[in-house]
């Protein structure tokens, strides 16, 4: 797996009818460009871009921790059927699981930051 610490991201393209996230991004120890793509995205949330934005690190992480952190945002987006129909968290948990989705968390040292889910990421 390349390293993407300290890359800054130059650009990003959400794809929602292919249901893909594609970053491109700059690394600053090799000098060269670095894609990093998203496919069988089915729901992404961002905060904070800005230009310049460095990454600091993408981790996984569970998809109950997922559901805990973000509930407020999940129940205020429900009646949306987003990011996908649910009747409760543990539905939304067995859903996301069954369709072996993962949470993607894109933390930054600058700027945008959020979470993916999908099914994949390629570097």
């Amino acid at each position: 797996m390349i390293s993407i610490h300290d890359n800054i991201i130059k650009s990003y393209i959400v794809d929602l009818e292919n249901k893909l996230i594609n970053f491109r991004t700059f690394s600053r120890e090799r000098l060269e460009n670095v894609d990093i793509s998203f496919k069988d995205v089915l729901a992404h949330k961002f905060y904070d871009e800005l230009e310049g934005s460095i990454i600091f690190d993408i981790k996984t992480q569970n998809i109950d921790k997922f559901i805990e952190q973000n509930k407020e945002l999940l129940q205020l987006k429900k009646a949306y059927n987003w990011p996908t129909s649910f009747s409760d968290f543990v539905e939304l948990e067995r859903v996301l699981s069954l369709g072996e989705y993962k949470c993607y968390v894109l933390s930054s040292s600058y700027g945008l930051n959020g979470w993916i889910l999908a099914k994949e990421l390629k570097e």
